[in-house]
């Protein structure tokens, strides 16, 4: 059952790297009157007050682990996190951690709970570096430094294996990089 918790968890994470797709969406849909940053906005709104009842009444749904029966869990704090960045950063870097985090955090996850875990921080770097390029290549995103991919993975992991007191590492896996290389680009006029 653990295993399948946690293989359950780990797809999940991945799966909200559709997150991304707000880029695709028209500036209004005309379909809800809505511009996309009021849909992200309306959609986080109820996913706040959802948690907040989850929260009230202490459900525990599958995936979910022990300690978020009563407080902020992962999944709420990832989508905070994206939302965050959809809303208020540039695509360059946006997509970047946001991709990094959903794609990356599950990997690292892996690896820590295997005998491979020494070998995690440079797995995620290198994993974090690659989803970067293929998103600046693809996308693509022509104006995103390429020597900040580097940085953004080493400061994702890193803050990935730091433990924030009741903030899930969901939100500051995606949130440290961010700050730092668009403060970055802007100190350097990029």
């Amino acid at each position: 059952m653990a295993d399948r918790r946690r293989a359950f968890r780990r797809a999940f994470h991945a799966l909200t790297s559709l997150f991304v797709v707000y880029w695709w969406f028209p500036e209004r849909v005309a379909e809800v009157d809505l511009s996309r940053q009021e849909i992200a906005i309306v959609g986080l709104a109820l996913l706040a007050c959802f948690e907040a009842y989850r929260i009230h009444k202490g459900w525990l749904f599958f995936g979910l682990r022990d300690y978020e029966r009563k407080r902020v869990a992962g999944y709420f704090w990832g989508a905070s996190g994206y939302v965050f960045a959809l809303l208020l950063f540039e695509q360059r870097f946006a997509m970047l951690t946001i991709l990094g985090t959903t794609l990356v955090d599950p990997l690292l996850g892996e690896l820590r709970a295997s005998e491979w875990k020494e070998w995690g921080p440079l797995a995620g770097s290198a994993a974090w570096c690659a989803v970067a390029a293929a998103c600046v290549l693809l996308v693509p995103l022509p104006t995103t430094p390429l020597p900040f991919i580097p940085l953004g993975a080493a400061l994702a992991v890193a803050a990935e294996s730091v433990r924030v007191p009741h903030v899930d590492d969901n939100f500051v896996m995606n949130v440290v990089p961010l700050l730092s290389l668009a403060a970055l680009a802007a100190a350097l006029g990029l």
